[in-house]
């Protein structure tokens, strides 16, 4: 008897982990969403203020060398500036993933307010972050910011395998002190 009381308790110990552990795992994905959101929103606030007067009039093309200038740094994978219609100005390394305007660009103009989300084009998981650009009141356009989120997926990854690590480590326990008592009651 006293030895189902010890499997039923070693049983509980060892799912009690295992539900602490998927509690740390979505508190570690809320923070880790929490601090790209808010760097993105810093990054796309100040690049605002860069973006809105080229706007007017950009000659010499600095849109262009804008966008390139601060493209893939990072977990930064780079922005996109959109007039009402199309893409104006697209980091490199982003230009065959935006062939069309994602549909959060649309949702901005048509709210006129910034917008972001999560999501995924093609094969990538981004944090896209819109923001309107006015001229004079009047909204033009759209800056988009990108974040590769990638990193997020390989963290939780490691915990996951940490834990299943911690997870086989404690059965393998569990079942040495259930063979040992085993034979010290037999």
């Amino acid at each position: 008897m006293r030895l189902s009381h010890r499997m039923a308790a070693s049983a509980v110990a060892i799912t009690a982990s295992f539900l602490f552990f998927l509690s740390h795992l979505q508190n570690e994905k809320a923070r880790q969403e929490r601090d790209i959101e808010f760097n993105s929103q810093l990054l796309s606030e100040s690049l605002r203020e860069s973006v809105e007067p080229l706007l007017r009039r950009d000659p010499e093309g600095r849109l262009d060398s804008l966008v390139e200038k601060f493209g893939h740094r990072g977990r930064f994978a780079g922005m996109a500036v959109f007039d009402r219609h199309q893409a104006l100005a697209v980091t490199g390394s982003l230009r065959s993933l935006l062939a069309s305007p994602p549909k959060l660009i649309a949702e901005c103009l048509r709210k006129d307010a910034a917008v972001a989300a999560f999501e995924r084009i093609g094969k990538r998981g981004l944090y896209i972050n819109a923001l309107p650009l006015h001229r004079r009141e009047k909204l033009v356009g759209v800056l988009a910011t990108f974040h590769d989120t990638s990193y997020i997926d390989v963290r939780l990854a490691r915990l996951w395998r940490s834990n299943i690590e911690h997870v086989v480590i404690q059965m393998l326990l569990f079942i040495v002190v259930l063979i040992a008592l085993r034979k010290l009651f037999h």
